[in-house]
């Protein structure tokens, strides 16, 4: 949050565009125009206070907060319009893990999720066009948008359609030169250092790890993990096979995007917010296929995914006071934490592929059984009988 509140203020207070924004630029460009209201309230005289050591002011943080709220009540309605059924879309926009992102955190996964889901949806109605202008958006937002979109991009050079290729491309083309134009004062090499580097992950720049597959460290290649293109190599080959065989480009492409999501939190150097991106692809996925044991599993991931985040990545002292004293010793930040919490994520998104797979079936408290014995399991070996590093070496 202090991030987007630096860069706010650094535009409405000093007139200077923040080149250097630590995300991709659809973000900034939301927040600035959220964040005008809040500037304009301030020249009124309107006062702001601090919440204890939370640097932002309490109500500017709800202003830079407000895209990815609407953003989660846009897609609550996608989601509900699209079902025909409010509890699907109420088991989104009431999941805690989406309300903990959004509302509390300030992430910003909601707004690639909503044009995402919008481009489905137009995927369902076999409006490819219009499926790829909101896939490039997505995107544009976070680059797991990318990912239906180059589904789609190799469907049509599997029929050798060249129109509808260069068609979407110069859609994409046209999006992100207008999202980059502000950037076209800067020369190659800082855009690149500026965006590339901190966007993508590339060049040796190493993120925290936060995932077992790649906790040893030996999959990394110049920098990167190789894992993740193998993972997405393999989804697209998988997903162009389907599509060959079937009666259009939706299924697979929403079956393979929300499996390329819960493997990209198997392996790769996934962040805690990654794992929100499953959510209403699965509650999409089972509402077409009938599992609505997938959609209400999915509820109950959000609910593991909040307390796994909170007690051993973040805190719950982070949340109340602003930094993050243990509160709940032996519950939260605990010896080997990381281990646990990412063992603990391989079992949500085992059971959610699982489902996936399954035939259409209710929910099951199995799947709640399951994740919580992989997490007291793994709590014991990692935590209180230190295997972690055996475990890990080997």
């Amino acid at each position: 949050m202090f991030l987007w509140a630096y860069s706010a203020r650094l535009f409405y207070e000093s007139k200077f565009f923040d080149i250097y924004f630590s995300a991709l630029p659809l973000l900034y460009y939301l927040q600035l125009a959220s964040y005008s209201l809040y500037a304009f309230l301030r020249l009124l005289g309107m006062q702001d206070a601090r919440f204890l050591y939370v640097p932002n002011y309490m109500i500017e943080g709800l202003f830079l907060k407000f895209p990815m709220i609407l953003a989660d009540l846009g897609i609550f309605f996608l989601i509900t319009k699209f079902t025909r059924n409010l509890l699907y879309g109420a088991l989104f926009f009431l999941n805690p893990f989406i309300i903990y992102l959004s509302a509390v955190w300030g992430m910003y996964d909601s707004i690639m999720m909503l044009p995402l889901v919008y481009g489905l949806i137009h995927l369902s109605q076999n409006n490819e066009r219009g499926a790829a202008i909101y896939f490039g958006l997505s995107g544009l937002a976070k680059l797991f948008g990318f990912i239906p979109f180059a589904m789609m991009l190799l469907y049509e050079l599997c029929r050798r359609k060249w129109r509808p290729i260069v068609s979407q491309l110069a859609v994409l083309g046209l999006l992100a030169g207008v999202m980059f134009a502000p950037f076209a004062s800067l020369n190659p090499q800082s855009l690149f250092v500026g965006l590339i580097f901190r966007v993508v992950g590339v060049g040796g720049v190493r993120f925290p790890v936060w995932n077992i597959a790649v906790l040893s460290g030996r999959v990394f290649f110049f920098g990167a993990n190789v894992l993740v293109g193998f993972v997405v190599g393999a989804v697209l080959i998988l997903s162009v096979i389907e599509s060959r065989t079937s009666s259009g480009l939706f299924m697979p492409t929403l079956r393979w995007s929300l499996v390329a999501a819960a493997l990209l939190n198997i392996f790769s150097q996934a962040q805690p917010q990654w794992m929100s991106w499953v959510i209403p692809l699965s509650i999409l996925y089972g509402s077409v296929t009938r599992k609505e044991g997938l959609i209400f599993y999915s509820y109950f991931y959000g609910v593991a995914a909040t307390v796994v985040t909170t007690l051993m990545i973040q805190g719950i002292g982070f949340l109340f006071i602003g930094f993050a004293p243990v509160l709940l010793p032996g519950l939260e930040l605990f010896r080997d934490s990381i281990a646990v919490y990412a063992t603990t994520v391989l079992s949500m998104q085992v059971v959610l592929l699982w489902r996936v797979s399954r035939p259409s079936s209710s929910f099951s408290l199995r799947d709640i059984f399951v994740v919580s014995l992989v997490c007291a399991a793994s709590y014991l070996f990692f935590t209180l009988f230190q295997l972690g590093p055996q475990i890990i070496s080997y």
